[in-house]
């Protein structure tokens, strides 16, 4: 399809859904950096209270190109630095993408140029990948409302980033399986 349309019709459509996702983020998704809800709400009860002297303490520092570097390009490594498991999420992560996409580079390659096939048949292979995908998320969809959510519930605690590994190690041992079949 997309032989017919032209490379230009994968950017708008990849424009047009993030201008749809972006503006339902911006309209449906609440705000939760701590400061600014505190920010929000001194600008509330000052106007409600007449209480002029009220503010938070992001009104209070100067934005500076100091504290953007501090704050938005430092915090990145020294995520990396602290937190170990986001060292090898993002290796693993690295390592998955890269493959992926060696996929997609190799699958024209295979079925095109090598079997002969049309462009529009030679792209049917990354069916396969899309029907994988759905699964996937339907099978993180599953675990959420089910062990997942139980889970949850009888450990009240807040919300661990460790409670989504049972899919991930699911995915894990799936992936390669997948590649290779």
């Amino acid at each position: 399809m997309e032989s017919r349309l032209g490379w230009r019709f994968t950017n708008w459509l990849t424009f047009s859904m993030a201008v749809i996702f972006g503006v339902t983020g911006f309209f449906c998704i609440p705000e939760s950096l701590g400061s600014i809800i505190l920010h929000r709400r001194a600008q509330k009860i000052r106007y409600e209270t007449k209480q002029w002297s009220a503010h938070s303490s992001l009104e209070e520092k100067p934005l500076d190109f100091n504290y953007i570097l501090t704050t938005y390009y430092m915090k990145p490594p020294k995520m990396m630095i602290r937190e170990p498991i986001l060292v090898l999420m993002t290796i693993y992560m690295s390592l998955i993408y890269g493959i992926l996409y060696l996929t997609f580079e190799a699958y024209p390659i295979s079925f095109q140029f090598q079997r002969g096939w049309s462009q529009g048949v030679g792209t049917l292979p990354f069916l396969s990948l899309f029907v994988g995908i759905i699964l996937a998320i339907l099978g993180i969809i599953l675990y959420g409302i089910g062990p997942g959510a139980r889970r949850l519930k009888a450990s009240k605690l807040p919300v661990l980033p460790e409670l989504r590994l049972p899919p991930m190690i699911v995915g894990g041992v799936l992936l390669p399986m997948g590649l290779f079949w």
